[in-house]
């Protein structure tokens, strides 16, 4: 193979099933392999062709073998002879093997060879066994019928071609390209038992596991591979290495076997929701690219081709190098692991108290030093004495260790020092250590009376104690931590760790800086001592320089002695580059009215030139340059409150505010209240979150506006009608619809809403079109913000059907059937006339099951259902009302009243039957229903007499768990726990009048907003739970389920989702004509 000079670059390789998935998902495969396996085979055959079915789960071994060789294999395989009985079984394995692998399906017709030792030399590169050429990427690149496909093709990382251009052979001339198949270990481990493995040297085989002495015990269980070198020869990666034995004497290693197991680890690959078609200006695609920075990542399965590189020296007391190797670890494994495991083999007889180790970095913070620090295992092993504070999550993996190494965050490669000393014996680097070493003017990382770590200077140090500066913050600031880490003479600082090299904890996001980045930029009006500090963006990036260049319009720092006694700002390691940023914020940029600004900046001017420009009066967004290593900029986060994703905050879009559009005097409302007199327009302006925008009141229109802003933030419908999805299901024929009308009404909305060109918005479209449909709400009266929703949703519904010619369809009775097929046939029923993006994610489905209580007949149906409507009752073993009361309430059985009752088919007449309602499957947007509104009749009067219950229910905010509550299956990776997004509220006595509002958590940075109207003020989730709260809105906090769980429920048991017209279990059949039915009573 033709080898590269970047050997360990890009370590990752993606070996990507276009099922996305890496375990077996087809029932029918499933059942297959299951049928294979019993009873239990007999011949090693049969046993190898179901070990290469078996799933590959995340962190299983694997090993890579070229296609020509797995061809061969299974060819031979197929010609085997094997037990009686067992021959059917083999083919059928093997078959489903190939197409599993991408191969052809074996027969008699083919040619094969007796398969010989394995031998993939064409994967290798020499002194690594079976690592490939550090240029290519593994993908993959067979049928997309497969299911579970562990074939490789590996593709040049700077030219990433489509599947067309992968080549069928195992190898191209330069070695760029290759094609090759992953297999579990335990198949692997069949062929080295029976064929055997072709060594290193190319003439032994060997027919056992490659495990030296004492290598693979579980105190070294992280490793993957080991690979001594001797000093004699440093550069000569030799594997005939004869390490000294316990005994004292010396023992040949055979030639090592040319193999190398491999880790399946989740990949994980960022979300794309904007493509080239859409204009890069406009504001729907910088949402769409904001929405794709804060989407969590798709998990991919993926091999880990390239491992990462541990280089280690074993150094004694003497300084002197004892002997040198590497070792191979996952990236995915604990850091913590496998420095403990690296020990094990380095330094086999010497105790665990007699050895340390140290690991090199690419930028030391201090004067002094030889590029290695001293890594502390105590805190890496997540066990840090609670007196301590945490260093953030603990038992870090191998990959983010890395990264705070190395700028280059790809970096596979690192070298490691173990150091070991006789038991008596004090360190020989004792000195080189950081707590020895460290001296006033050195950057290092300090953690503040909070615990958190920061970027520092240390300005003092004793012999204790070290104080230091923490980058960002006023002097004031300043903190003092113990100098060592078991100092028992500084008992007042025992609650802060001593300093640590810089970037050990604190972020490199310096170094790691890009256009786009969101930033805190201290405010430039405010004082040196008391900073402000704004969000800004990083719009361009200055060259690295070795003079500072003068940068202007910039905001007041404080200055700090240096050595040499003069003042000036710091500088972290006394770097010089400067980046340019926006801050939105920045009203007087300077009170110097001579000094250069600069606003604008075209697309063809460098970085130089830009910094020339003419002197212009500042307005909002403010541009100007700031050191990037400097105190005029922190990382997100460092002050101001960081979203509730975890992301760098919220980039908000800015546009000019038309403040001469004056509202035009048009109405009056109905009772003088809320939207008073005025024909509200939409007001340009910039919304305080992303999507958070006001809605006028239109005359008594508040129901409206608070359903819009609770079903705005829910994010798989909001998304379904902003990228159009909802365009290509319209269905202009529905009579059951508006011919498309609402939901191009509500798109066109939310496409405004979330604009980001307004502040508040007047909704007269889409109240007017509902008004045309809905004759209730032609008029300017309250009306109840329950109604609106489900009118809004069941109008939505049929104008997204995607259903064109709805069929006749009976009601399933579910007795005496598994209520498991009941369910499945009710919805598949379902299905024939309902199927939209609400049935997708907003309906679930609910089991009814009635008694007579004279004749004992019971009848059992499935139903859907888009909202439960919950009783409110107080716990009598508690004080005040709780939700989960409130739903075991709705859940007791109940005896029906006259108006509702049921017609038993045994008496013959309506009977006043007992009712139990259960909730067999629930949907990703759930909302429930508080009934607050009684309706009493009045037989004095005649009357109904309505009333309001205003007590206040509680409710979770972050977990509703309605586990025990639904019969049908559970999804583990899409359960029924959910989390509050948004509240409709209620003020006043009746649902038609009074004031209807919303509390709403934003679906982009996770922060509450409370809308009164046009009024959009932060507020917090607990402000939500009072005695208005009418409507509540969750989501399923993970994962997602269509149908409510129903579509997987479906493939797992390999039946046809829309097949109910043929293939129903009732025997129903599929009807020209609809028959009336008979009446009953």
């Amino acid at each position: 193979m033709h080898v590269k000079t970047q050997s360990y670059a890009n370590a990752v390789a993606n070996v990507v099933s276009q099922a996305g998935s890496w375990s077996i998902s087809k029932p029918s495969l499933e059942s297959q392999v299951k049928e294979l396996s019993e009873p239990p085979p007999q011949s090693l055959t049969l046993t190898a062709a179901l070990h290469l079915l078996a799933p590959m789960e995340e962190n299983s071994d694997v090993y890579l073998m070229t296609r020509s060789y797995m061809q061969n294999w299974l060819i031979w395989a197929y010609h085997e002879k094997v037990p009686k009985g067992e021959t059917q079984r083999v083919q059928t394995a093997l078959k489903l093997a190939a197409e599993r692998l991408g191969l052809q399906a074996p027969n008699f017709q083919l040619p094969f060879n007796d398969p010989g030792p394995v031998n993939n030399s064409s994967l290798s590169e020499e002194g690594f066994p079976l690592l490939l050429n550090s240029n290519v990427i593994l993908r993959d690149g067979s049928s997309s019928k497969s299911d579970l496909i562990p074939r490789a093709h590996s593709l040049p990382l700077d030219n990433p071609a489509n599947d067309s251009e992968l080549l069928d052979s195992n190898l191209d001339m330069d070695g760029d390209n290759i094609v090759c198949c992953a297999v579990p270990a335990k198949f692997y481990a069949i062929l080295r038992s029976t064929i055997g493995i072709t060594c290193m040297n190319g003439s032994d085989v060997s027919f056992q596991p490659y495990l030296q002495p004492g290598l693979f015990e579980p105190e070294a269980a992280a490793l993957i591979h080991h690979h001594p070198i001797p000093l004699s020869d440093n550069e000569k990666t030799t594997i005939d290495f004869t390490p000294p034995q316990p005994n004292g004497m010396l023992m040949k290693i055979p030639s090592r076997p040319i193999e190398f197991r491999r880790k399946v680890i989740m990949y994980r690959k960022l979300r794309r929701f904007t493509s080239g078609r859409l204009d890069e200006s406009s504001p729907m695609t910088r949402l769409l690219k904001e929405e794709e920075k804060r989407a969590a990542p798709e998990l991919i399965p993926t091999v880990e081709v390239y491992p990462v590189k541990l280089k280690y020296t074993v150094v004694d007391g003497r300084n002197m190098q004892r002997n040198q190797g590497f070792v191979l670890v996952s990236e995915r494994a604990k850091i913590y692991d496998a420095l403990l495991s690296l020990m094990k083999v380095a330094a086999p007889n010497t105790s665990s108290s007699c050895k340390r180790v140290w690991s090199k970095r690419d930028t030391i913070g201090t004067a002094s030093g030889d590029g290695y620090e001293l890594v502390d295992l105590s805190l890496l092993d997540g066990k840090v004495e609670k007196k301590e504070k945490d260093i953030g999550p603990p038992r870090k993996m191998v990959g983010e260790w890395l990264k705070s190494h190395f700028v280059d965050p790809r970096k596979k490669e690192c070298e490691i020092l173990v150091e070991v000393r006789r038991s008596n014996d004090r360190w020989h680097r004792e000195s080189l250590e950081l707590a020895n070493r460290i001296q006033v003017g050195d950057f290092v990382d300090a953690q503040d009376a909070t615990g958190k770590w920061y970027e520092s200077v240390v300005k003092e140090v004793a012999e204790d104690t070290v104080t230091v500066h923490f980058f960002g913050w006023a002097s004031r600031w300043d903190g003092t931590v113990r100098r060592h880490r078991n100092s028992e003479t500084a008992p007042e600082f025992s609650d802060t760790l001593p300093p640590a090299p810089l970037w050990t904890h604190s972020e490199r996001w310096r170094e790691r800086i890009a256009e786009g980045k969101v930033v805190e930029v201290r405010d430039t009006s405010s004082r040196a001592d008391r900073p402000k500090w704004h969000e800004g963006i990083v719009k361009r990036i200055g060259l690295q320089r070795t003079v500072m260049k003068k940068v202007t319009g910039g905001a007041e720092v404080e200055l700090h002695r240096g050595k040499n006694g003069e003042k000036k700002p710091l500088l972290l390691l006394n770097r010089v580059q400067q980046i340019m940023v926006e801050v939105a914020q920045e009203n007087d940029a300077t009170n110097n009215p001579a000094q250069e600004l600069v606003l604008t900046m075209k697309d063809d001017m460098s970085v130089e030139t830009f910094s020339t420009m003419d002197t212009m009066k500042p307005e909002p967004p403010f541009l100007r340059w700031v050191n990037l290593y400097g105190e005029e900029v922190c990382a997100a986060g460092t002050h101001m409150k960081l979203s509730s994703d975890g992301q760098y905050g919220v980039v908000t879009l800015h546009y000019e505010v038309e403040s001469h559009r004056k509202p035009v005097e048009i109405m009056k409302s109905f009772n003088n209240m809320y939207g008073t007199g005025f024909m509200k327009e939409s007001l340009r302006g910039t919304p305080p979150a992303p999507g958070s925008v006001g809605m006028h009141n239109l005359g008594n229109s508040c129901f409206i506006n608070s359903i819009v802003q609770c079903l705005n933030h829910m994010e798989p419908l909001t998304q379904y009608f902003l990228n159009g999805s909802y365009a290509k299901d319209l269905n202009r024929k529905n009579p059951l619809g508006s011919g498309g009308r609402v939901a191009t009404a509500y798109a066109a909305l939310l496409k405004e809403a979330w604009s980001g060109k307004y502040s508040a918005l007047a909704p007269r479209m889409l109240k007017q079109t509902v008004a045309s449909f809905a004759p209730q709400f032609n008029n300017s009266y309250q009306h109840d913000s329950q109604e609106f929703c489900q009118f809004l949703m069941d109008g939505l519904h049929e104008d997204c059907n995607r259903v064109k010619s709805k069929p006749y369809v009976e009601e399933l009775e579910g007795f005496g059937m598994d209520d498991a097929k009941a369910a499945i046939e009710t919805w598949r029923k379902h299905l024939l006339r309902h199927d939209s993006i609400i049935v997708d994610r907003c309906q679930g489905m609910h089991r009814s099951h009635l008694t007579c209580p004279k004749c004992g007949r019971e009848s059992i149906k499935f139903d859907a259902f888009s909202t439960i409507s919950l009783p409110l009752a107080s716990d009598k073993h508690d004080s005040g009302m709780d939700l989960q009361f409130c739903i075991e309430k709705f859940l007791e059985g109940e005896q029906l009243d006259e108006l509702n009752a049921w017609y038993c088919p045994g008496c013959k007449k309506h009977v006043c039957a007992l009712k139990m309602i259960a909730l067999w499957s629930v949907p990703d947007i759930l909302i429930l229903h508080l009934k607050r509104f009684t309706f009493d009749h009045c037989a004095i009067r005649n009357d109904v007499i309505r009333s309001k219950i205003n007590e206040t229910v509680r409710f979770p905010i972050e977990r509703l768990d309605l586990s025990k509550h639904v019969l049908g299956p559970i999804d583990e990776d899409a359960p029924p726990v959910y989390r509050l997004c948004a509240v409709s509220e209620h003020m006043g006595p009746t649902a038609n009048s009074g004031h209807y509002t919303a509390t709403v958590r934003n679906c982009k940075d996770g922060r509450w907003h409370r809308y009164n109207d046009a009024h959009v003020g932060e507020t917090t989730a607990d402000a939500a739970v009072n005695g208005g709260a009418y409507l509540l809105f969750y989501q399923r906090a993970k994962g997602s389920a269509r149908w409510a769980g129903m579509e997987k429920v479906m493939n797992e048991r390999n039946v046809e989702p829309h097949g109910g017209l043929t293939t129903d279990q009732d025997g129903f059949t599929k009807v020209t004509s609809k028959h009336k039915k008979k009446k009953h009573g």
